[in-house]
Formats: structure tokens, sequence, C-alpha cells
């Protein structure tokens, strides 16, 4: 099932993916499959976490709706640093960037060289590919908040809500998550995705048609490198190509 309820109102907002030629190419390589990473693989110290002002109002509003033992019960499991591992080890994300043009700080934060590229395509449109082959998978689809992690509460709706919010300092990334997951099972802490091979993500098959992309080669690359893209999708016709 996938939940695209929050992101109703920018299903047709355009979306990116800035990459080095090595990810476009094994992109190719594995049918076109999308890769996920593990959230725990990721390099933000706060990924996943709440802050201590959020943690008191959680347990606050648990006394008082739910009571005693299910508060108790409740930071057993959250306190437990090992669970929340847990969770980030069961949720794969897909990073999008959110932006109608393309952004040169995007290009410098997440490709190595000039020899990189960048696909455009919709919310609409991921929505549809993702949803034409996994609709055994949960997979939530939302625009990442961005906060004053010290300094501010947020809504804690479900074990996933952590990973919809990143300090402020990273506001300039506008990014719609993407996120493919499974709650950790009768609190056996090292539980995997049993649907992937996951040391540091796994792929999931989507369908190009739906996707409808525009790849879009890095702005000061050569000559040469731009033939090589040509050349790769000489044979494809699933991109669109722009120098």
């Amino acid at each position: 099932m996938i939940d695209i309820d929050d992101v109703a109102e920018i299903l047709d907002k355009p979306i990116w993916r800035y990459m080095d030629l090595w990810k476009f190419e094994r992109m190719l390589e594995n049918n076109g499959n999308l890769f996920f990473t593990r959230a725990d693989k990721f390099k933000d110290p706060l990924e996943g976490k709440l802050s201590e002002d959020t943690l008191k109002k959680i347990k606050k509003e648990y006394l008082l709706f739910y009571g005693k033992t299910y508060l108790e019960n409740w930071e057993k499991l959250h306190e437990d640093s090992d669970y929340l591992e847990a969770v980030k080890r069961n949720s794969l994300i897909s990073c999008w960037h959110i932006n109608d043009l393309k952004n040169s700080d995007m290009w410098c934060s997440y490709t190595n060289s000039s020899q990189s590229i960048a696909i455009k395509t919709t919310v609409r449109k991921l929505y549809l590919s993702l949803n034409i082959f996994n609709s055994n998978f949960n997979i939530n689809i939302k625009e990442i908040s961005y906060i004053d992690f010290d300094n501010m509460v947020i809504e804690y709706n479900n074990i996933l809500t952590p990973l919809f919010f990143k300090d402020k300092r990273y506001s300039f990334e506008k990014e719609l998550r993407v996120i493919v997951w499974k709650r950790p099972e009768n609190n056996i802490l090292k539980t995997q995705l049993s649907n992937f091979d996951v040391d540091i993500g796994g792929s999931l098959q989507i369908d190009w048609e739906n996707l409808n992309i525009d790849l879009y080669v890095h702005p000061h690359a050569d000559n040469s490198f731009q033939e090589k893209i040509k050349n790769m999708l000489s044979n494809n016709d699933k991109f669109t190509l722009h120098f």
C-alpha cells in the first residue's frame, strides 16, 4: 500500500534526483530498478531521532490519554536504542528534490564531478511508477519538514514520524522522501526487510513508462561526457535528454 495523502496538493510538482554517472549506470544495469538506502546508513546524526522536548510532550500526552501502564511500556520500547535502530534498519529511503528548476546547490551537494546527471519527473509519476509493482509494500511519500531540532516540538503520529523531519540546516534540499518500511515484529530488534538483501539498501522495481523522465547532463560536462550519455541512451526511449 502506498500512502500519498500528505502529497495530494503537490502531485504535479517537479522532482529531481542528482547522481554521479556510476549510480545512473547501476540503475540502467539493474533493469531500471530504483535504489533505496537504509535509514541507518545516512550520515546525519539526527536522522530518525526525537528531541528531548518532543519526548517530554509525548510522555505527557500518553499519560493523560492512555494511562501509566501504556506510558511505561512505550518508554521501555522507545528508550531502547536498539528498537530505534531497528526502525531505521527496516526503513528504506529514496530522496528527491522538489523544484521547478535545476539547482546548482544540489549539483554541488549530491555529485562529485561534472560527470553526473539529474533526472526529473513529478510526484504523481513517481507514485504511479511505484504503484504498479509494489502494492504489497508499505510505502509512504511525504515532504520533509525542516525544524530547529533542539527548540521545536513535533507531532508524533507513528514510528515513521522522526524520519520525515530534518534539522533546518538541510532546508536547501527541499526533500521529498519515499520510505519503504516494515514494523519490527514482536520486538525482535534485529529483524530485516525480508524482501531485500539489505546491507546498505535495496532496489524496487518501478514502471519507467509512467515516470516519463527528463535527463539533464551536468552544466559543466565536456563534449566527450555528453556523447557518452547519448550513446548510453541510444536504444533507450524512457529518457528525454537535455544538455
